[in-house]
């Protein structure tokens, strides 16, 4: 498994992982606190989560490319959009200052590596237990098959299964008294 390196802490990831969601996994700030909560959320047009990258990683994809040309980043700076970086074997990964990252003379440092774990801990997969377990498994039904088996019950039938909502909508004038005393019913017959 590849290690990812950002200011001083390791990180074990699968090869092939996104950058950008082994960094935020990790808790790292990949991020400017002004770009926290307003990054395009790894679809690689705001530019905020550029980097500077030593190791194997993915080659850079056209859109990537393109962003990195756009202000305030450079072409010539030689950074990358952790959000369109996959990883490919051991990296190190520098931050920069700025929103953008483009203040290549001051690098961001993670203030205590050593209150981060190398691995993140991932509590083991328990087996889907049901709340309630005397309870049956219904099958899911939308609701357009329960006004049709509630109309039916109730006398009225539509022409056709497949009408627009507005010409449904004529064949489903039920008294609502009725409708709710057959909810009822389905729901004491599903109970019982």
């Amino acid at each position: 498994m590849p290690i990812v390196t950002f200011g001083g802490v390791q990180i074990e990831c699968e090869l092939g992982a996104n950058l950008r969601r082994v960094l935020m996994k990790a808790k790292l700030p990949l991020y400017h606190p002004l770009a926290r909560f307003t990054h395009c959320r790894g679809m690689g047009t705001c530019g905020t989560c550029a980097v500077k990258l030593r190791g194997s990683a993915s080659w850079p994809t056209k859109l990537e490319a393109l962003r990195l040309r756009l202000p305030p980043h450079t072409a010539e700076a030689g950074l990358r959009l952790a959000c369109q970086c996959s990883v490919h074997g051991d990296l190190d990964v520098e931050k920069f200052g700025g929103v953008w990252g483009q203040h290549l003379d001051s690098p961001v440092r993670v203030l205590d590596p050593r209150a981060r774990a190398r691995t993140p801990k991932v509590p083991p997969r328990q087996p889907h237990q049901p709340a309630i377990a005397a309870t049956p498994a219904t099958p899911f039904r939308s609701s357009r098959s329960v006004i049709r088996s509630l109309q039916s019950a109730a006398g009225s039938s539509s022409a056709s299964p497949r009408r627009h909502r507005a010409a449904m909508s004529e064949h489903a004038r039920v008294n609502q008294a009725r409708l709710l005393q057959l909810a009822r019913d389905r729901q004491l017959a599903m109970h019982s």
